[in-house]
């Protein structure tokens, strides 16, 4: 029982290691730029640049014991929630931080950063090792899982539409971006093949949907952006709830009053 032991606190020190490496790089960038000025090409290219860190890191951090399916669905997974968090800190939150406590606010940052980005790892090495033997983690992982959807679904949306690009590349960005979060986490729900590709297009368009209607009536990118992760909620938790046969009127009519607030906040603010 020893080696096993020992085997997952040495993945756990790497990832611990990896998490802490992504989070420390992010925050000295901010503090060494010389420029205020935002390029949103360039951080795109950036956030590429973190996603492939992010997923080669990961292999290495689970000692190179991945699966096809682990590189294929886990990874990405991951690496995403990374990517949108690049986006989301250097094309909204650095832009907002004030000078007076900027490093008050970076180090607070930081943590949350590290902590987010830790509690993501370890859900990848649940699922990772859950593809060789069963393992009681399981659900737990599928619960950072959903949240880690949510967060980087707002993350994405808010960041692309602050970084003023033209509104048909950042709809096409976000549209692969919100199937590919979708997708990944679906594919953890035990869903048939049919039923994976039909409820991935499915909540793909119930989000876009939200998305774009708010964008017609609403000028506040923080609601824009949230009406896609509400959309994104609503949906996986209907589609969780209905698996479990959980799906109550009650539930339902919670779903509608989240979905009518967002509408009515577009409108207002």
């Amino acid at each position: 029982m020893e080696i096993p032991t020992t085997v997952d606190n040495v993945k756990k020190g790497r990832i611990l290691t990896l998490a802490l490496i992504i989070s420390i790089s992010i925050l000295i960038f901010k503090v060494t730029q010389t420029t205020d000025i935002v390029n949103p090409i360039v951080v795109l290219l950036r956030s590429l640049v973190y996603f492939a860190v992010a997923y080669v890191g990961l292999i290495w951090a689970f000692k190179f014991q991945v699966t096809l399916h682990s590189l294929l669905y886990i990874l990405p997974q991951s690496a995403m929630f990374i990517m949108s968090e690049v986006i989301f800190l250097e094309m909204f939150f650095f832009r907002r931080v004030g000078r007076v406590y900027e490093i008050l606010i970076l180090v607070g940052m930081l943590i949350l950063l590290f902590i987010g980005t830790y509690v993501v790892f370890l859900m990848s090495n649940v699922f990772n090792v859950a593809t060789v033997k069963e393992i009681p983690l399981i659900q737990a992982a599928r619960t950072v899982s959903f949240l880690a959807t949510l967060i980087a679904t707002f993350f994405l949306a808010l960041g692309l539409l602050d970084g003023n690009l033209d509104i048909i590349p950042t709809t096409l960005i976000l549209a692969f971006a919100f199937f590919s979060l979708v997708f990944f986490h679906l594919k953890h729900m035990d869903l048939g093949k049919e039923r994976l590709g039909e409820y991935t297009i499915l909540v793909l368009l119930f989000m876009l949907s939200m998305f774009i209607s708010t964008a017609i009536v609403s000028q506040s990118h923080e609601v824009i952006a949230l009406a896609p992760t509400i959309g994104a909620f609503v949906a996986l938790e209907i589609i969780t709830k209905k698996q479990r046969n959980m799906l109550t009127p009650f539930t339902i009519l919670q779903y509608i009053f989240f979905i009518t607030a967002i509408f009515v906040a577009a409108f207002v603010i």
